[in-house]
């Protein structure tokens, strides 16, 4: 073996205990991306709480109303099962003010709005600024800023009658948030406990891992380049 090949393989070997044991761009990239993510979290509240803003699979912090908080995998959001929603928002409704007429889940009802024309289907219940109803297309939730009146066979309920239900705090809303908080134990949290869903993402800190890892790379091929210029006198091989 020639004394070059020796020295060549020793570089080699040099560059690869370098790339492992003393990463410092993957390092420094890395760190950066952490960063970047600990300033670029988000949180949304109730309100807002959508699964096309907070995606399933992701770290979650959920604060409760009563100041307590809740920390797992989001798993998505679902209706509660159409009997027990129907008991709890019978027996809420009934705290109402006089005067105040809502529908019952599974009543057929006409909504009537600002932006379309009317809107037949079959009352499901409310959620987070929503009134959500079973119609021939599908599972609709209508906002309570585009209501003007809601019929139905008992009665008619007016916007103002709709949004002061949604704000009265006994009223639940039909969704419950999923949270897997351990294996094997998911939890159903009624969307009407929550105050603000918190996450972090951690794409910063891979995209910087790589970009890291990719300058760490490309020194070592350099070192291995000017060893191979050294080794033949100064002059390029192509």
């Amino acid at each position: 073996m020639s004394f070059p090949s020796r020295t060549r393989r020793a570089s080699l070997l040099l560059g690869t205990v370098t790339l492992f044991t003393t990463p410092g761009c993957t390092l420094v990239g890395y760190g950066i991306g952490s960063a970047i993510d600990s300033g670029t979290g988000g949180w949304v509240s109730v309100e807002t709480l959508d699964t096309n803003v907070v995606a399933p699979g992701k770290k979650v912090d959920v604060y409760l109303s009563d100041g307590s908080k809740l920390t797992g995998i989001f798993r998505g959001l679902e209706p509660t099962p159409a009997p027990e929603y129907a008991k709890s928002y019978l027996a809420a409704r009934r705290s109402l003010r006089l005067g105040v007429s809502l529908p019952t889940p599974g009543d057929s009802i006409t909504l009537y709005t600002t932006s379309s024309p009317p809107l037949r289907g079959v009352f499901l219940g409310y959620d987070p600024g929503a009134v959500v109803l079973a119609t021939a297309g599908g599972t609709v939730a209508v906002s309570v800023q585009d209501l003007q009146e809601l019929d139905f066979a008992r009665g008619r309920a007016r916007s103002a009658d709709v949004r002061s239900a949604l704000d009265d705090s006994q009223i639940p809303f039909l969704s419950v948030l999923r949270i897997e908080r351990g294996q094997a134990s998911t939890q159903s949290v009624q969307l009407r406990r929550i105050s603000r869903v918190e996450w972090r993402p951690r794409t910063g800190r891979t995209v910087g891992w790589i970009m890291g890892a990719a300058v760490d790379l490309y020194l070592i091929i350099a070192l291995f380049l000017a060893e191979d210029t050294s080794l033949l006198g100064g002059y390029s091989v192509f």
